[in-house]
């Protein structure tokens, strides 16, 4: 295509030249400013036609190389399917050929554990039947043991019983002892006695086991308590307190000849231990 246009440019110039050449003549009228213009002016047409062919030979080319490319990726990509298409199929034949071998495996694993499994099924039971029979000799083992420990309890409890009977035959019961307290006014002509087992009371209620009079004594306002062979005075939460011996008190424990304050009224108190006519 490029010598087609070379040619093509050469023989337009050439005409153009022979056509100069044959108007010769006719042009010795035409000054040489005007001839030099025609000249240039068939030169660019020629030019003009010359690059015109070159510019098509030049796209016939590029169409050309376009189409090989095309064909070239074309044939590039029915072979990289058809190479991808083949080691799929080598890959799957190889994962089938694995799963067979892996299934033929675990089938022959599985063979030898129910092997394994029938004969330990069979030492199992003889090994049940043998540990039966052990439990149930040692199950009456236990049983006889168990009874003969109990009949040694039931002899060591009767043993104890009988002694606990003759403990209470030869000891005779303690007497119960009551308390007398005599309370004998010091700043005033009273003489109280109560007289208890276990607690009296003594207060301005007519409830109490002794009954003061005196306004500045609480309802309930102490008590008398007698435990281990021993007497105690103990306030109520009276609103005036309890003294004894001039001190003011919560509890305390009471001897003969103490001196106790209760509202208004001072009292000396004999204390007295009935049933066996002893003073503490």
């Amino acid at each position: 295509m490029k010598k087609l246009a070379a040619a093509v440019f050469v023989l337009c110039a050439a005409g153009c030249t022979v056509y100069a050449e044959t108007t010769a003549a006719g042009l010795m009228s035409i000054s040489q400013i005007e001839l030099s213009g025609y000249i240039m002016l068939a030169g660019a047409a020629a030019a003009l036609i010359g690059i015109l062919f070159l510019l098509i030979s030049l796209l016939v080319r590029v169409r050309q190389n376009s189409v090989l490319t095309d064909e070239v990726e074309m044939s590039e990509v029915i072979s990289d399917g058809v190479e991808c298409a083949a080691s799929e199929e080598a890959a799957e034949a190889e994962e089938d050929q694995a799963e067979e071998a892996e299934e033929s495996r675990a089938a022959e694993s599985e063979s030898e554990e129910n092997d394994v499994t029938d004969e330990a099924d069979g030492s199992d039971v003889n090994g049940e039947t043998a540990q039966e029979v052990e439990e149930a000799v040692n199950s009456d083992a236990e049983s006889i043991e168990e009874e003969n420990s109990n009949r040694a309890d039931a002899e060591e409890q009767d043993a104890e019983n009988e002694e606990m009977v003759a403990d209470t035959v030869d000891e005779p019961e303690p007497e119960k002892m009551n308390v007398r307290i005599t309370m004998t006014g010091i700043n005033n002509a009273e003489v109280k006695v109560v007289e208890f087992a276990d607690l009296a009371t003594v207060g301005r209620r007519s409830g109490n086991t002794l009954m003061l009079s005196d306004r500045a004594v609480s309802g309930t306002h102490c008590r008398f308590t007698y435990s281990d062979g021993t007497v105690w005075l103990e306030d109520l939460d009276s609103t005036n307190g309890t003294m004894l011996n001039d001190e003011k008190i919560k509890r305390a424990e009471v001897e003969d000849g103490d001196v106790v304050l209760l509202g208004k009224n001072k009292f000396r108190l004999k204390v007295v231990m009935l049933n066996n006519n002893k003073q503490q």
